[in-house]
């Protein structure tokens, strides 16, 4: 029953799930590239980091529950923190 009143749920925010999954791969690439620049250890600490936000997410997802309302709320993907650069 109850999966048969999430459908149109599930429908709507597949878009958005697709949407935000590229702005977060592009924003990955970007960041990626200027921890490059910054040095090798830096750029292994950054890659470092986006793998530990990777697998959590997937621990997440393989949670018992409705996973289509679990990214609803926090979202689809990972997203590196903004790294400061100098100017």
């Amino acid at each position: 029953m109850l999966d048969r009143v999430l459908v149109p749920l599930n429908r709507a925010v597949t878009g958005r799930f697709l949407r935000e999954g590229r702005r977060k791969v592009w924003h990955n690439t970007r960041e990626l590239p200027a921890a490059r620049l910054a040095g090798p250890q830096v750029y292994a600490a950054r890659l470092a980091e986006l793998e530990s936000l990777a697998a959590a997410r997937v621990q997440d997802l393989l949670a018992p529950g409705q996973v289509v309302l679990r990214l609803a709320v926090r979202g689809f993907g990972v997203a590196l923190p903004l790294q400061d650069r100098p100017r």
